[in-house]
């Protein structure tokens, strides 16, 4: 739960400085989309079904390094 709800304050500083969302402090409302989207993993009965889920996982995290190098470019 409290992954969850530190990935929720993430990505509503993500949303609020990338996008200059009028509206900041929506943690509350990503951790439970955050949450929703985690669920099902939560209910599988065998761990070798989880291994499309980490692919998935594995790429986000590709994309977010390869997004992280490329501001850092950018910004120096």
């Amino acid at each position: 739960m409290a992954y969850v709800m530190f990935l929720g304050s993430q990505s509503d500083q993500l949303m609020c400085k990338t996008f200059k969302a009028a509206e900041c402090g929506n943690g509350h409302m990503y951790s439970i989309i955050i949450l929703l989207i985690l669920l099902p993993i939560l209910y599988l009965k065998r761990m070798s079904a989880i291994g499309i889920f980490s692919i998935v996982i594995l790429v986000f995290t590709f994309v977010a390094i390869v997004i992280i190098i490329y501001l850092s470019i950018v910004i120096l």
